[in-house]
């Protein structure tokens, strides 16, 4: 096998086309004429099988009357002695019910009937056995007949077959060889100039040689692409200069990137140290009020003259530190939980606007304190969304609280809703809602709106006065993210104030 893989292998390529269409060929024919002899020999076959069970019925129903009327036998012999106009049948024999051999035909053979007759249309070794009962006119089982057929007519088919097959798998493989002979030309002069192409080029160094394109097909295109790099080639020579210069300038380009990948770095560090910096500061801020009044509750406790009313408002103040630091920490918990995909909703159909008109009664009192018209503006469609209500409302409430907050007195905040389209993840646009809520207050520097919602950042035009935590925006965000939406800010012009806007699909 090694060595033919090695012939083939090491011949020339017009060769190598030789040898594959005369084996394809080869194949081809013997599987045709397999499949030719098969065919032919199986409708032989059956042609034999139905012409000696015709043959058995009709001896069945002509012996079926001699039986059951005079039950002559000879009559039954002589019905058998017809069966020497078929060379053939080598053996027939007729049974009574009581499997009693009535009458026997043979052609010249040793076969003798059979105690007890087998299967009909059983082929065994070169011989076909047909088993018939003899039905009478009143339908009953008279007996049966047996008979044995030679299949050489069958075997002798087959020997023809094969003979004629092989004849024409023969005359129509030396046709394929001379015309393979003729034709494998065509495709092998093309590869032949290709390569004498291409040796020249190697030898002499001369890109200006180029090889011939004889036919315009597969290996006319190979010659045209093999052309064509040749030239490229001789361009590449000229150009070299060139192209060194536009990979330092890429190279330049890529320090300037890598530069830039750094500074992100290192401020994406300066903005750790500081989120760590006002983390820790206000943490410190509630629990120092902490031990603050529960040192003075315990000093004034040893004091019998301190009154109760005195220890309740340390208590208190502590009570409020508590709740605030508190705040802090579900706040961060809230944040850390969202950003690690690990957030639980409990989503429910609820209607949006109800949710904001329950969040501005429960800040009412806030908002009479603040001298300032909070407005929920009724929408003129349907507000139901699947939203989890409890964190949706800490959303209306924070933005709305912060809107309280940073406005002045007698100005106004509005909530307001309309239809929008939001993104999905695997592409197309979802219906959403989008709820607006819009304030006059001195708004947040362009600067600062892209880091607005950053934790413990607090825009530089309010807190110096604020008293926030800076987590309440950054929780907004994350919440609405958790829904499946998204959250953004811009100010108001050329009016005053600004606008937080948030989407959530219906």
């Amino acid at each position: 096998m090694k060595k033919i893989t090695n012939l083939f292998t090491e011949a020339s390529l017009k060769n190598k086309l030789m040898m594959v269409t005369m084996f394809i060929t080869m194949v081809t024919l013997t599987l045709i004429c397999a499949l030719f002899i098969v065919y032919d020999t199986h409708n032989v076959k059956n042609s034999v099988v139905e012409e000696i069970n015709l043959l058995a019925d009709i001896i069945a129903k002509r012996t079926a009357p001699a039986l059951e009327f005079f039950g002559d036998s000879e009559q039954v012999e002589k019905n058998l002695s017809d069966l020497a106009n078929k060379d053939e049948v080598v053996l027939a024999c007729v049974y009574d019910n009581k499997l009693s051999v009535i009458a026997k035909y043979t052609n010249f053979t040793d076969l003798q009937c059979p105690k007890t007759p087998g299967v009909s249309n059983e082929i065994e070794s070169k011989y076909l056995y047909v088993n018939r009962k003899i039905i009478s006119i009143s339908e009953n089982v008279l007996g049966s007949i047996y008979i044995v057929a030679d299949l050489r007519e069958v075997r002798e088919h087959l020997y023809y077959a094969v003979i004629g097959a092989l004849g024409v798998c023969v005359v129509i493989f030396i046709l394929v060889y001379f015309i393979s002979l003729k034709s494998n030309r065509f495709i092998a002069m093309p590869i032949a100039e290709l390569v004498l192409a291409a040796g020249r080029i190697a030898n002499e160094k001369d890109y200006n040689i180029t090889a011939k394109v004889i036919y315009n097909d597969e290996i006319g295109n190979l010659a045209g692409v093999f052309n064509r790099m040749v030239m490229k080639v001789r361009d590449y020579n000229k150009d070299l200069e060139q192209l060194v210069d536009a990979r330092t300038e890429e190279l330049s380009n890529s320090l300037k990137v890598t530069e830039r990948a750094l500074m992100k770095a290192e401020k994406a560090d300066k903005h750790k140290s500081e989120w760590i910096r006002n983390m820790s500061h206000e943490f410190r801020t509630p629990v120092h009020g902490i031990l603050s009044f529960a040192k003075f509750g315990i000093n004034d406790a040893k004091d019998e003259s301190v009154s109760r009313d005195e220890l309740y408002k340390y208590f208190e103040r502590i009570v409020q530190s508590t709740d605030r630091l508190k705040y802090l920490v579900n706040g961060i918990l809230d944040i850390a939980a969202t950003e690690s995909g690990k957030v639980s909703l409990a989503k429910e159909h609820n209607n949006i606007v109800a949710i904001a008109n329950r969040v501005v009664e429960e800040l009412s009192g806030v908002i009479k304190d603040s001298n300032l018209t909070v407005k929920v503006e009724k929408p003129d469609f349907e507000c139901f969304a699947r939203v989890d209500r409890q964190k949706l409302s800490q959303v209306f409430t924070n933005l709305i609280g912060n809107a309280i907050k940073f406005s002045p007195e007698k100005s106004k905040i509005s909530i307001s809703f309309e239809r929008a389209e939001i993104d999905k993840r695997n592409g197309g646009r979802l219906d959403a809602l989008q709820v607006n809520v819009t304030d006059q207050g001195c708004g947040i520097p362009e600067e600062e709106l892209h880091e607005i919602f950053a934790p413990f950042k607090q825009s530089s035009a309010t807190n110096d006065q604020s008293g926030g935590t800076g987590l309440g925006l950054s929780i907004c965000k994350n919440m609405i993210k958790a829904h499946g939406g998204k959250i953004w800010v811009k100010n108001n012009y050329p009016d005053k104030g600004a606008t937080f806007s948030f989407v959530i699909p219906f």
